[in-house]
């Protein structure tokens, strides 16, 4: 059983901002304010990537990808994933404020299912929502300071990503610690919000070279950010019709409490890389994060944004917590032909949210008027152990390849509870108006290859493949007065399984160093799942008959055509291209008249349409050669 409050959401309105201090050193430079270093006439600069599982350039990169880099994150003043969005094409979020952020590329939509349609990677780190979670599938939303780049992969990246990659990938990568050179920076901001108050916060980054192998680099952040939306408390509260909320507006206010959504962030990162050789390199990597915030930041509607509040029946805090710990090794050698990089992860996550559920539970549908308090609280666990072994070949032959093998061990809690002594009754000792402990668990396992050849210096085919194994399974526990059964039962247990390929293949073409056109075909999926308890109608009288205990996966196929050009000496790219998405056996959640939810796969779908990024350019270059 849920309950959910209809907001809209509305990102925050930011007034004037000042860079207090921004600074940097290294081996042979002193602390100081960075130099604006004068530009060559080389053009723009190529940005790396690794969308491939090697090191490439977008220009050579024959699939839609998008790179923002680390200085250009700096310069545009963007500190989370959430900014990074607005400027990408094709890729769009649902967002109720930081750490409760939702990813959608081309169009497809993961309000279904247990598994996103958007992968999301912090470097070679799997990072996945929590499998059953009321904010739906949200992502972390790591601090972007002393990163090296940004990269949004396009379109289904099945074979190399696998699941839950079926409209695009979105990978963060971060500076690795350098050998033999002492380096720093730290950057200081203060802002204020319109409607709010002042923001501030600071970051650092110190890399510490221990002998000739060994090397240290520490992250640090520390940021506050007012909030702008109040929480009105009524009383009486307007009962609703059963079609539409009653008028706040004509009600009487007993309190109010300016500005709840408040956010602290904190948190750190250390690396430390272990080099004996130029053949042999491992990383270890440490991150703790923690963000809180006194509310989302949502408004209610009705009556609409041009209140900026929120109104509650009770004064009752919607407080919201996030904490992520993070573990991962990376290492990499050389074996001559090929280069043989294990990377084994580890995380853990817990959310913790408050809200006042009285509006909720009370009104037209259930007879209770005037309504009872009722705080209720949600408690998201997640860990997941993940392990990628691949090899990639080295050199400039015609021929380059990736295989590997990956596992994953994802475990999931979804933990609910509102109680009040006015639910008193016989069996319901304790007032629980409702509450849930739902254990997920999804384990998978894949191999892969890619491959491409130069048929000639101009043409390239490139084809890949991905065999996947998965098993899901939940245990249930509901109980409560909203519910058919007042007190907890013993587990309810449904399972899910099932194995599959996914294909991809592409055909490029550059005539020029300068252009690159392509044709590719490829298919992504999610995992189906287990679906939660629905109770059988002579349980319910209002629930319907033929929920199933499982949902399969859901699949597409994107079928696209493309370029990449670099024109007036490179100061001028123009990537663009057209894509159809046939998606298969769409997961949706459908809602029963009971109130329950359960997933099952509702049909097909399509998506289409152009991709244009904006162009990076000099103009003043542009200018003069035009």
């Amino acid at each position: 059983m849920t309950y959910c409050k209809q907001f809209s959401v509305l990102p925050p309105l930011a007034g004037a901002a000042a860079l207090l201090a921004m600074g940097y050193w290294g081996s042979g430079a002193a602390w100081g304010a960075a130099a604006d270093t004068p530009a060559d006439d080389t053009g723009l600069a190529e940005i790396v990537v690794t969308a491939e599982k090697y090191s490439s350039t977008i220009q050579n990169t024959p699939i839609s990808i998008s790179a923002i880099t680390g200085d250009e994150l700096t310069a545009d003043g963007i500190t989370t994933v959430e900014d990074v969005a607005h400027l990408v094409p094709g890729l769009s979020i649902r967002t109720s404020g930081p750490g409760n952020t939702e990813y959608e590329a081309r169009g497809l939509a993961s309000n279904g299912g247990a598994a996103p349609t958007v992968g999301f990677y912090l470097d070679e780190v799997p990072l996945s929502p929590p499998a059953l979670a009321q904010v739906g599938k949200v992502v972390i939303d790591p601090d972007l300071y002393d990163v090296d780049r940004i990269e949004v992969l396009r379109g289904p990246q099945g074979t190399l990503y696998g699941s839950g990659s079926m409209g695009g990938t979105i990978k963060i990568v971060t500076n690795q610690p350098k050998l033999g050179d002492w380096q720093g920076s730290f950057q200081g901001t203060l802002s204020d919000t319109e409607g709010g108050s002042g923001n501030g916060g600071g970051q650092f980054m110190l890399n510490i070279p221990i002998g000739e192998i060994l090397a240290l680099r520490v992250v640090g952040t520390d940021t506050y950010r007012s909030g702008w939306i109040d929480r009105v408390v009524l009383n009486p509260f307007p009962e609703d019709t059963g079609l539409s909320r009653g008028n706040v507006l004509a009600a009487p206010v007993q309190a109010v409490v300016h500005n709840v959504n408040t956010e602290d962030l904190y948190g750190g990162r250390a690396s430390v890389l272990f080099q004996p050789s130029s053949d042999i390199s491992v990383v270890a990597t440490a991150l703790y994060q923690r963000m809180v915030m006194g509310g989302y930041d949502e408004f209610d509607d009705p009556p609409g944004p041009a209140y900026m509040a929120h109104y509650e029946a009770f004064n009752i805090p919607e407080p919201l917590a996030d904490t992520v710990h993070i573990y991962s090794l990376t290492a990499t050698i050389n074996l001559g032909f090929a280069d043989l990089t294990s990377a084994t992860a580890y995380w853990n996550r817990q959310s913790h949210q408050t809200q006042d559920a009285s509006e909720s539970l009370g009104g037209f549908t259930n007879g209770i008027y005037p309504y009872v308090a009722l705080p209720y609280s949600e408690v998201d666990f997640s860990k997941q152990f993940s392990q990628e072994i691949r090899l990639a070949s080295r050199g400039d032959d015609r021929l380059h390849w990736v295989a590997g093998a990956f596992a994953s061990d994802l475990n999931s809690i979804w933990q609910e509870l509102g109680s009040n002594p006015y639910f008193i009754e016989p069996g319901n000792p304790t007032g629980v108006a409702a509450a849930a402990y739902n254990p997920y668990k999804i384990e998978q396992l894949a191999l892969f290859a890619n491959g491409s050849y130069k048929i000639t210096d101009q043409w390239k085919f490139e084809a890949g493949l991905r065999w996947f194994r998965y098993q899901s399974q939940q245990l249930e526990q509901e109980w409560g007065y909203d519910l058919p059964t007042p007190f907890p039962l013993p587990f309810t247990r449904n399972k899910a399984a099932d194995t599959g390929f996914n294909p991809r293949f592409d055909l490029s073409y550059s005539p020029t160093a300068d252009l690159t056109t392509y044709l590719s075909a490829s298919k992504g999926f999610r995992p189906g799942g287990a679906n939660i308890y629905v109770p059988p109608p002579q349980d319910s009288p209002h629930c319907a008959a033929g929920a199933e205990p499982s949902f399969g996966p859901d699949s597409v196929w994107d079928y696209e055509v493309g370029e990449k050009a670099k024109l007036f000496d490179n100061w001028l790219t123009i990537n663009s291209d057209f894509y159809y998405i046939k998606w298969l056996g769409v997961q949706q959640t459908l809602l029963l008249a009971c109130g329950f939810e359960y997933e099952a796969n509702a049909g097909n779908g399509r998506s289409f349409g152009p991709e244009i990024p904006l162009c990076q350019c000099d103009v003043r270059h542009l200018t003069s050669t035009i």
